[in-house]
């Protein structure tokens, strides 16, 4: 219903428009964990951008991470709260990659 008025607003102006994240590619176990956060989304494709910003927290303690994609942290500007206790020996998008 949200994402319903949400769309109603941007397409009469009274909304900016926000663009498409694409949360659906990253990290399985992140993409979840934002799923969480976003109220009254239910599908990766629902979040964009604007959704991204009203994440203040994460919890991705003990979700068997073994590795971390580039990326996966785009757009939470935010975000104030990582918990991240897991043993993560790479992290995708080369030797140094930027996360």
């Amino acid at each position: 219903m949200r994402e319903l008025l949400t769309n109603t607003l941007m397409a009469a102006g009274l909304l900016p428009a926000f663009s498409q994240a694409n949360i659906c590619d990253r990290t399985p176990q992140v993409r979840d964990a934002i799923l969480e956060e976003v109220v009254n989304i239910i599908n990766c494709a629902g979040v964009d951008s604007f959704w991204l910003t009203t994440v203040k927290a994460l919890e991705l303690n003990y979700l068997h991470l073994t590795t971390l994609r580039a990326g996966d942290f785009d757009g939470l500007t935010n975000l104030q709260q990582l918990r991240l206790d897991n043993k993560l020996p790479k992290f995708s998008g080369g030797e140094h990659g930027t996360i």
